[in-house]
């Protein structure tokens, strides 16, 4: 798991610093080989990730103290849970069936979630009725050119949402979203889009009209990373 506030993401980047980089780093330095890892997917700058898994080759197998000593030497803001052996064809991202993802809102000023969760003062005056009026339409969607970032390098916009869902909890509103994979910007896209709709400034026949040409709906935007976690990785083996 990791804060992903001062990285540039989960994937290795030539000008800037990655979680990638420093686990890689840190692990190659205890082992004295050097170390690839492969992680379960793509996160972007200043995303968080509650659960993140990722996979390595290594010459032998690791002692019972190394997790111990990997954590004491790795920053604050990432911490490995569990190392897990698993079979030599294992992928932590290829094997993925289900990644899930929420996106926090607060709707009060609080200086303790800053950076941790999205300080949006208007959604104080929105239902989960209303936002899930917008939401649960998009597993109805197999293809979602509308909601991946422009210029983004991807050929196959397909995805299957299963869940979609805004739920309500003490700091004001958390959107819940599984798939089979999702698409550079996807869910702060969906995010913003859902908000767009609650405060009036886009409608249901946008979303059609855009899921049917493929473009982007005229008005949303990316909401902040910072709001946004990695909840949850699913395989079929663990």
């Amino acid at each position: 798991m990791y804060d992903g506030g001062a990285y540039a993401g989960w994937q290795n980047q030539p000008n800037a610093l990655s979680v990638q980089e420093v686990l890689e780093d840190r692990m190659s330095q205890m082992l004295q080989v050097p170390v690839d890892i492969v992680g379960c997917g793509r996160t972007d700058a200043g995303v968080h990730a509650r659960d993140f898994y990722a996979h390595t080759e290594l010459p032998e197998k690791l002692d019972d103290g190394f997790l111990f000593r990997l954590n004491n030497f790795l920053p604050a803001d990432i911490a490995v849970k569990e190392i897990i052996l698993m079979h030599e064809d294992a992928h932590a991202r290829f094997d993925a069936i289900q990644r899930s993802y929420v996106y926090h809102v607060h709707t009060r000023k609080d200086p303790f979630r800053e950076g941790y969760s999205f300080y949006y003062q208007r959604a104080s005056g929105f239902t989960v009725n209303q936002l899930n009026e917008f939401s649960q339409m998009i597993p109805t969607y197999t293809s979602f050119n509308p909601f991946a970032k422009y210029h983004s390098d991807v050929r196959n916009y397909r995805c299957r949402v299963s869940v979609c869902e805004w739920k309500a909890n003490a700091n004001g509103l958390e959107l819940h979203i599984s798939s089979d994979r999702f698409l550079r910007g996807m869910v702060r896209l969906i995010t913003g889009a859902c908000l767009r709709y609650a405060e009036g400034k886009i409608t249901l026949e946008d979303l059609f009209q855009a899921m049917k040409t493929g473009e982007h709906i005229k008005g949303i935007w990316s909401v902040p990373a910072h709001g946004l976690y990695l909840s949850e990785i699913r395989y079929p083996y663990l």
